[in-house]
């Protein structure tokens, strides 16, 4: 059995901007018992810097936690309706396409590095009471399934992680609709008074919890 204990940096790019990108961020993180690490790609960085300028942000990261004895989380944050292309801030902002030719590249140059041992297929996805539009758990689901499937023909050994809705922390459709792939995890994020502690449901399923 192994027992993670994660941390969620910036953005690469941006702590790239601020002068701060080195083994040294990452020492740091080891120090204080960090074994890994998740690192967020938000949509913008990769307009502005280019896929193939950031993934060589994200092979030092993969360098540094490899020499350092820790695993890496991708991220692909963006926060929204991915299937309608609505989103909360325009930092998140892409499309179906963009998302799958994102995790192809990923999926494929990222195969035999086992350092990088999850991806997180897509960090928050709400509808925000229909401001964001309109997506079903079947509809959403499907869209994960098109990922998985695009990420599982490079790489079967990885661990895609999948988020429900309302900000990554309803998984309560998963119970009796779970993803129908192998090898998956789910994630919730738990933030403080999104439900009342009276009206808790429990999810029966194995959930990969991240913040």
């Amino acid at each position: 059995m192994v027992v993670f204990r994660g941390l969620s940096i910036s953005d690469p790019d941006k702590i790239d901007k601020n002068g701060q990108w080195g083994r040294k961020h990452f020492e740091a993180i080891k120090s204080w018992g960090v074994n890994l690490v998740r690192i967020p790609v938000y949509p913008v960085s990769i307009h502005q810097r280019g896929l193939d300028e950031y993934i060589k942000l994200l092979d030092q990261a993969a360098d540094w936690c490899s020499e350092l004895g820790m695993y890496i989380i991708i991220d692909w944050h963006s926060i929204g309706n991915l299937r309608m292309e609505v989103f909360q801030n325009d930092m998140y902002n892409t499309t179906k396409k963009v998302t799958f030719y994102f995790w192809k590249t990923i999926a494929n140059h990222y195969r035999n590095v086992p350092t990088v041992a999850f991806y997180e297929l897509y960090n928050e996805p709400t509808v925000f009471n229909g401001m964001f539009g309109t997506c079903s758990w079947e509809q959403w689901k499907e869209i994960y399934e098109e990922i998985i499937d695009i990420i599982y023909a490079y790489d079967k050994k990885v661990i895609p992680l999948v988020a429900g809705f309302n900000w990554a922390y309803d998984l309560r459709p998963v119970k009796e609709n779970p993803i129908n792939r192998e090898g998956i995890a789910y994630v919730s994020h738990p933030y403080p008074g999104k439900i009342q502690t009276s009206k808790r449901t429990t999810v029966e399923s194995n959930i990969w919890i991240c913040c």
